[in-house]
Formats: structure tokens, sequence, C-alpha cells
């Protein structure tokens, strides 16, 4: 499921033109068609209320719980999308890609992956062992294998006669 949204990832800048540009579309619409259908006053308040539930709140509230099955599934409605609005969200996006270089995705740095798993564990996520296992192995970089080895003095040794 995941690789199926490689080609996606890829054009992250893109895609995210696509969806602001779109957003906006909608919100406008949504808002001219209740002003004329409530009046202006009431239709702006109605417009406001839906666009903030059903266009904000909603749809992150989903993302946020399941982010690969929604991209899964909405990723041809997007690629049409996308295909629509071709003259404006490609180039915006090779634009934000010369500007902020391409998009990494969410990255953490080694300490801040070291305090997730300790949130982890907090939260009975991840046990204790299995905490500082992986805090050690984000620092296995660092180590040499001298230092991790015993010195051959400190050994205990059987003679083999």
């Amino acid at each position: 499921m995941a690789e199926a949204l490689i080609p996606m990832k890829k054009r992250g800048h893109q895609i995210l033109v696509l969806i602001l540009f779109m957003l906006a579309a909608i919100n406008s619409a949504i808002s001219i068609l209740m002003a004329d259908i409530e009046g202006s006053l009431t239709g702006f308040f109605l417009s406001s209320a839906l666009i903030v539930v059903f266009g904000e709140i909603l749809p992150q509230a989903l993302v946020n719980r399941w982010p690969i099955i929604i991209s899964y599934y909405s990723r041809y409605a997007l690629y049409f999308y996308f295909a629509v609005t071709f003259v404006f969200s490609y180039p915006a996006g090779v634009v934000l890609n010369k500007i902020f270089g391409e998009d990494e995705g969410n990255l953490l740095s080694k300490s801040r992956m070291k305090k997730l798993f300790e949130k982890y564990e907090q939260q009975n996520v991840l046990q204790a062992s299995e905490r500082k296992i992986l805090s050690a192995a984000l620092e296995l970089k660092n180590k040499t294998v001298g230092s991790a080895m015993t010195p051959l003095s400190n050994a205990f040794m059987l003679d083999i006669n």
C-alpha cells in the first residue's frame, strides 16, 4: 500500500500546491453558494462553519488517524486533479523545489527520536529494554568495535588441555 504512494511523495511540493489550490477553490465556491442561498450575513456564518468543520477539522482528524490508507485510496482523485490543475500546480511546485529544496517529509533528529522512544516507554508502547536497544542503535555510527569488545586480559578462558 505504501509503495503505491512513492510517486506522490516525490511530488511533495506540487501536491501541496494542488491541495491548497483546490481547497481555496472549494472554499470560495461554498461561500458564494451559501451567500446566494441564505443571504450575505447568514451565508457568511454558515459557509464559515461548513468550511471549518468539513474542510479543516474533519479532514485533518481523519488523515492524522489513517494517513496511509486515505492517501492510498484518494491517490487517483489526486492524480486527476493534478492533471486538471497542471498549468498552475506543476510550475509552482518546481519553484518551491528550487527555493526550499526537495520535500524531505517528516525527518526526526537522533535526539528527537530518543525523546520519542522515552515518550513511548512512558505510554507503555515500548518496554525499557526495547527503548535502550533502539537508542543504542542510533549511536552505532559513533562507536568503534574496540569500544564494544572486552579486553583479552579481562576475558575468562579455559585451558584446552
